[in-house]
């Protein structure tokens, strides 16, 4: 049977190449004091954007939208619209999207939108930050390290073995960025 995962490790190792290498490149995320500034709100010590709001699961049937108890459920375009305007890029970036940094964080409508567990990863490579368990740890223990949280129901991340050490910077904390995070919409 062929196994694609496998088959792209095989090929990443072959040509020499670690996806949490190319990941720490290439990810972008909130500077660190978007993520004070939003903690300092009364309630909102995991910095989220909006709150009550989370992802849908279509395999369970749920629709898109208002559900009856009030919760907003999301493909992912809240998340993205959170860490884009955490960023400053919302509209100077192409083909970057929301990436959850802890598993299963996406229905948690505490964590959907909180930006210290958002990371924007190129379209082409975005899905596999789920699936490989190198880049998985790299990206939470690189949250940790940026803005020393994660979420109440995990325990500190460990530092792991080999973990890259070349990451991008985050992107620099602005006025717009204070202002945005200011006048953004609460949903809750």
């Amino acid at each position: 049977m062929k196994d694609g995962d496998a088959d792209l490790a095989e090929m990443l190792k072959r040509i020499d190449t670690r996806l949490d290498r190319v990941v720490a490149r290439l990810a972008i995320w909130a500077h660190p004091d978007a993520v004070s500034l939003l903690k300092e709100e009364e309630g909102n010590q995991n910095a989220s954007w909006m709150k009550g709001i989370r992802r849908h699961r279509p395999a369970k049937n749920e629709p898109l939208g208002l559900s009856e108890d009030g919760m907003r459920l999301d493909r992912n375009n809240y998340a993205n619209h959170a860490i884009k305007g955490a960023a400053g890029l919302r509209k100077s970036i192409k083909n970057y999207f929301a990436c959850h940094v802890w598993d299963a964080s996406c229905y948690d409508p505490l964590l959907h939108t909180a930006i210290p567990n958002l990371v924007l990863l190129p379209r082409a490579i975005a899905g596999l930050s789920d699936f490989d368990p190198s880049t998985s740890a790299a990206l939470r223990y690189r949250s940790y390290h940026l803005y020393r949280w994660h979420p109440p129901s995990s325990s500190i991340p460990e530092r792991p073995e080999d973990y890259p050490t070349d990451w991008r910077s985050p992107e620099p904390f602005t006025k717009k960025i204070y202002a945005s995070i200011k006048r953004r919409k609460k949903i809750a």
